[in-house]
């Protein structure tokens, strides 16, 4: 969703600094927002004109500013109305409005809050919100994130993309909140191999997680898979999977993008090698942290006994398909995401593969090494050839694991990563030092003696356009 800059005005003279604060507020399924804009311009003016974005349906209670309250008109997306004459350079404007429909409820009984609230781009912009059992949570690229159970903030420049998953039911686990009839005991135990691994800390308290019908995860949800990560922490899997011996080691699966959406929002790019390789690596992790059968890795067939019973378990990936992927030059797997039917088995594997690859060279700890490189990035990344240089680096690895002209050195490396006796390492997790900011807007008050109409200004908002996160 992308919006335009709005000219309506006679003179534009720039700001020295602004500041946007939002105050959400969810009581009985209604949103409220409380806008406060706190202005300092270079010097001072009698009137301010502002054109302000709300680009979702709303219902204005009011606006006003230090003198009391203001008329506007409704252009679009747009308010637009002038402040009362104060000759002044710092202003105060106070906005309050109902949001229509920006409640969902697909999966009742979580409710998911859907939030686009404006700013001034390179200006601050501070959120809170106030809601009843706030679960999990997500905002656009640059923001800082804070939840509680009843509050979440987000602090950053411009507008802000949020999403809020809130719910008065659930079984608890540590770190899940269960909507559903199943036990995930087994992945709950095993989280803490994600944090070993990457060294991240917990997003937050728990990652809510969805069981649905078979039928309805794939007419719904998407026609392939076990399971996905959507914006904001949920987790959807199917209820097959979900009762089944290894729903935990792909819950861990969908939890590691979870954690990879909150570490690669600079990332905006279509490929998701990365994300897809990580997550992969975890489920084989997990399956042998807990004793369950992993399939090979470009290798052989394996068929095993078990309770008098015979178990056929495929290679993840083709060694024949590789040896033809590098020996004909193909270079896909560069912009590879599973969204191709074609290319998608041999994508997870190969992304898989990427990952294990370094580990094999660099050891498991290279991981948590990379994290910490890729964490700190603080600039959007939208060239693919860039965000995977960047990716390779952080992790010591090309694009071509395992690869030589000779066969039998290829066999050998897809072997040495199949035999793989990598222990996980156990990491002391810090967490993030993020605290909530106080918010202190003092309002102008003293009319200026001069009473000399001294100008118009407009404030046009140098909004960032508005983007829907997908994982």
């Amino acid at each position: 969703m992308k919006f335009s800059l709005f000219f309506i005005a006679l003179l534009i003279i720039p700001i020295s600094n602004a500041l946007v604060f939002h105050n959400v507020t969810v009581n009985n399924d209604v949103v409220k927002v409380n806008t406060t804009i706190k202005i300092d311009a270079a010097k001072s003016y009698d009137i301010f004109e502002i054109s302000w974005e709300i680009p979702q349906e709303n219902e204005i209670d009011y606006i006003k500013d230090e003198v009391g309250i203001i008329s506007y008109k409704k252009q679009g997306n747009y308010i637009v109305f002038q402040t009362h004459r104060l000759n002044s350079n710092e202003r105060v404007i106070n906005i309050q409005y109902t949001l229509k429909n920006s409640i969902y409820d697909d999966f009742v009984p979580l409710k998911k809050i859907q939030l686009y609230l404006s700013g001034f781009e390179n200006d601050q912009t501070i959120v809170n919100i106030y809601a009843n059992r706030i679960i999990s949570g997500d905002a656009s690229f640059g923001f800082t994130e804070y939840f509680d159970d009843n509050f979440a903030q987000f602090v950053g420049n411009g507008s802000a993309d949020i999403v809020i998953y809130y719910g008065y039911s659930g079984r608890e686990y540590e770190n899940y909140l269960l909507f559903g009839s199943t036990d995930i005991t087994a992945a709950d135990n095993a989280f803490s191999i994600i944090p070993n691994i990457t060294g991240l800390p917990k997003p937050y308290k728990r990652f809510p997680v969805f069981v649905l019908d078979d039928s309805t995860f794939t007419s719904k949800i998407q026609p392939w898979g076990s399971a996905t990560h959507m914006r904001g922490g949920l987790i959807l899997i199917k209820r097959s999977i979900a009762e089944g011996q290894y729903n935990a080691s792909i819950i861990l699966h969908e939890t590691m993008h979870g954690f990879n959406s909150k570490v690669l929002k600079w990332n905006q790019v279509s490929p998701t090698w990365f994300e897809e390789g990580m997550s992969s690596y975890i489920e084989y992790l997990s399956n042998k942290h807990l004793g369950l059968k992993n399939p090979e890795l470009f290798g052989d067939n394996k068929i095993f006994k078990e309770d008098g019973n015979k178990i056929f378990i495929k290679s993840k990936g083709s060694k024949t398909q590789l040896w033809e992927y590098y020996s004909t030059s193909k270079s896909f797997m560069e912009i590879w995401n599973p969204e191709n039917a074609e290319t998608r088995d041999f994508g997870y594997a190969f992304s898989e593969l990427i990952i294990r690859y370094s580990v094999m060279k660099n050891g498991i700890e290279k991981l948590s090494q990379a994290y910490s490189e890729i964490k700190e990035i603080k600039r959007p990344v939208t060239d693919y050839k860039e965000s995977n240089k960047i990716l390779l680096n952080a992790l010591n690895t090309n694009f071509m694991p395992c690869y030589s002209i000779d066969f039998e050195i290829f066999s050998n490396c897809l072997k040495e990563i199949n035999k793989d006796e990598t222990e996980i390492p156990e990491i002391e997790i810090k967490p993030e030092n993020i605290t909530k900011v106080d918010v202190n807007i003092n309002s102008v008050n003293k009319q200026k003696e001069e009473n000399l109409f001294d100008g118009i200004i407009l404030f046009l908002q140098r909004i960032k356009p508005f983007k829907k996160f997908f994982s």
